[in-house]
């Protein structure tokens, strides 16, 4: 399949925010690698080859085990998850799937605040939230993988500077 349009050359400014939004997300409350989780199966459910492939690269670069990343698919079963992160990625799944649910159970939503703050779950609603955006935008035009290792190279210098920027190095 080849790349559509290459949206980037037409929305640029507002792609640009979108990275904007999601660097800020990156310095908010949730550990990196638990958003990147969260990112990696929305991005399975959606069926987005372009995003599975750079969540999971991501993984791999902050460290994440090849077990874990495998097992992503099939977490409900795999005892490499904690509660805390079973719970999030129950979370993740139901917003991804909202139009099969029609809502979010109060069950639910009580079962993931014995684990997040309010601040961290309107964070980790958020970060689902934009992983269905760019889902849906590398779906629609078929993006090029061939710019994954350059978003992967931007990505781990954007998180050096800010890491410097804001005394976490």
């Amino acid at each position: 399949m080849s790349e559509r349009i290459n949206y980037w050359k037409l929305i640029g400014p507002e792609a640009t925010f979108l990275t904007q939004i999601e660097d800020k997300l990156n310095h908010g409350p949730l550990d990196l690698r638990l958003l990147e989780t969260v990112r990696l199966r929305a991005s399975q459910i959606n069926g987005c080859g372009f995003c599975v492939r750079y969540h999971s690269q991501r993984l791999r670069m902050l460290g994440e085990t090849e077990e874990r990343i495998d097992l992503i698919i099939a977490w409900r079963e795999a005892p490499c998850y904690s509660e805390r992160e079973q719970a999030v990625l129950q979370w993740a799944e139901t917003i991804t799937l909202l139009s099969d649910h029609r809502n979010v159970p109060d069950t639910m939503y009580e079962q993931t605040r014995q684990f997040l703050s309010e601040e961290e779950l309107a964070s980790l609603t958020l970060a689902v939230a934009m992983a269905n955006v760019w889902n849906r935008i590398a779906v629609a035009f078929r993006t090029d993988h061939s710019s994954i290792e350059t978003l992967l190279k931007a990505a781990d210098n954007m998180e050096q500077y800010s890491d410097q920027k804001i005394g976490r190095a």
